[in-house]
């Protein structure tokens, strides 16, 4: 079954995305500027792009007419204090000029003619900094464009499957569909859509069962709604989730233990803690605890903010290097991958400027390593349990079976 086939039958509906998520900043050319940005006296509107005094706008246009650049005498600092100047004081035309530079007054806009050699020349230069300028704040206007729609979307889905996450089924009951049925089916935010509920006197792990089944109920619905999902077909749709589920339940858990509980050990979404021995079998049901704090301890390390937590969880859910994936599909998952990485480097360097940013996306991307890990034993744990209740046919749910032994 294709991708196509597979969605074919419903349309995923939009997230809603409120006006204070998507928010842009007015037109501030439209309102009168209270300050010039080059001498930070009193503006009297916009001039060559920038506002600015009608001193600074006339001393721009006569430098680049007469191609005459003064020199600095201390260093060329004179407008670093941040001091308005008083009435009257002249300013260093080097640093003054350096200034309009680097507000990005536009030499085009000036109209008069260049009565000098010099002055061609400067107006020249001028021009290909300003086009410089103006490719780069492009670029970084597309890359925070980028950002904030990635942002946008992940919190928006984040919120819609948050009741979901924090549901349990009711006591006794199973959710028996398989888990190829769940990712053809519309999306379920809450219990009350969940189809068919099975109803199970001797259910296993009646008290807990529940919450674990709807926490991965939740993945599986989040992963829906990215955006490289439509574009897989329905084997790598489940091979990309079954891969990635326990690792982004266990960040779902953890966020919520951190934000929600101000909890410095996992805890599920009734509060209780995860891996709290209910027997010790041979102190299996102790290590277990140990095993599912590890990426917590990691996010407290690494004191991770909730916008790194989304970002992070889109790049772990987009694998390219699953085994067995099909080229085409490697290509999809890359390429999310890279975009969720680019707005993960955006934000740290927003946060953090050029000089931390860096460092701090791979501090970030080193906690993937020990999540890896962590799903590894949490496995590993369930084929212990297994052996217990071997007589058992669905131990939680045959979603949470099926993550949990592939």
């Amino acid at each position: 079954m294709t991708s196509e086939e597979s969605t074919s039958d419903y349309i995923l509906p939009d997230i809603e995305i409120t006006d204070e998520e998507t928010k842009c900043d007015p037109n501030t050319k439209n309102i009168l500027p209270k300050q010039c940005r080059i001498c930070r006296n009193p503006a009297v509107g916009y001039h060559y792009d920038v506002a600015s005094c009608n001193g600074c706008k006339a001393f721009f246009r006569r430098t680049v007419i007469t191609g005459r650049l003064p020199n600095c005498k201390f260093g060329d600092k004179c407008l670093e204090d941040h001091k308005i100047p008083k009435p009257g004081t002249r300013l260093c035309g080097s640093c003054r000029f350096s200034k309009c530079e680097q507000m990005g007054m536009n030499p085009m806009a000036i109209k008069s003619e260049i009565i000098s050699k010099k002055g061609n020349i400067l107006k020249m230069e001028l021009v290909k900094k300003h086009n410089r300028q103006l490719i780069a704040v492009t670029k970084e206007i597309a890359i925070d464009d980028e950002f904030s729609k990635v942002l946008s979307k992940l919190k928006a889905v984040e919120n819609k499957l948050d009741n979901l996450f924090n549901s349990r089924l009711p006591k006794n009951y199973v959710d028996y569909r398989q888990f190829t049925d769940i990712l053809a089916e519309k999306p379920t935010f809450a219990v009350e859509q969940i189809p068919n509920l099975s109803f199970i006197p001797d259910q296993v792990f009646h008290e807990y069962g529940g919450l674990a089944h709807n926490s991965f109920l939740a993945v599986v619905e989040f992963a829906k709604f990215l955006d490289f999902f439509p574009k897989l077909d329905s084997e790598t749709q489940l091979k990309v989730v079954r891969h990635g589920a326990l690792m982004v339940r266990g960040m779902m858990n953890t966020e919520r233990s951190i934000r929600k509980f101000h909890s410095d050990c996992v805890r599920r979404a009734d509060g209780s803690i995860a891996g709290k021995p209910m027997r010790n079998y041979n102190g299996i049901w102790v290590e277990q605890r140990k095993i599912v704090q590890k990426g917590l301890h990691a996010f407290l390390r690494n004191k991770i903010d909730e916008t790194e937590y989304l970002l992070l969880k889109g790049i772990v859910l987009c694998n390219p290097a699953i085994c067995g994936l099909p080229e085409s599909a490697q290509q999809i998952l890359e390429d999310e991958r890279r975009r969720y990485v680019r707005s993960l480097l955006t934000y740290c360097l927003k946060q953090y400027g050029i000089r931390y940013g860096p460092d701090r996306l791979s501090s970030i991307l080193s906690i993937m390593p020990i999540m890896e890990n962590q799903q590894k034993e949490e496995k590993s744990f369930n084929v212990i349990l297994r052996s217990f209740y071997s007589n058992v046919s669905i131990l939680v749910s045959p979603l949470y079976d099926e993550i949990m032994s592939s």
